[in-house]
């Protein structure tokens, strides 16, 4: 919650979305993965404060961004009933390349929850978000 309150105070997201757009390759990590997605409720960080704003970025097709995937799909179902986001649920031991709204798995298969369905993304397979 810092790290993306933080990101839209100094307006650091508008220098982001313009160094994307002019092709800049951009990395994030755990939060620094997060605070790309639609959403931040997938952070287990739950201090949630009344005034919190949980809109990320959405640099990543309107899907939200779950790190450190174990298994958990109850959570992760029970966040897109509340929310109605689609979700990209990655593992430690994987990431994803981003490309408008293509991806390409790196490591082990990444999960993509969209519309009630779960589907598993073998490493180095492209799927366009968009139409998936």
């Amino acid at each position: 919650f810092k790290l993306l309150k933080e990101i839209k105070e100094t307006k650091f997201d508008e220098k982001l979305r313009n160094f994307i757009k002019l092709g800049g390759v951009l990395y994030g990590g755990s939060a620094g993965a997060i605070v790309l997605g639609k959403d931040i409720k997938t952070s287990s960080d739950n201090n949630y404060s009344i005034n919190s704003d949980f809109s990320g970025l959405n640099l990543v097709s309107n899907f939200s961004i779950w790190c450190h995937y174990h298994g958990e799909d109850e959570s992760i179902i029970n966040y897109i009933s509340s929310t109605g986001n689609n979700v990209l649920a990655i593992s430690e031991k994987s990431g994803v390349f981003i490309n408008g709204d293509v991806i390409k798995v790196i490591g082990e298969p990444i999960v993509l929850f969209k519309e009630n369905k779960k589907q598993f993304i073998k490493e180095g397979k492209k799927i366009n978000l968009s139409i998936t």
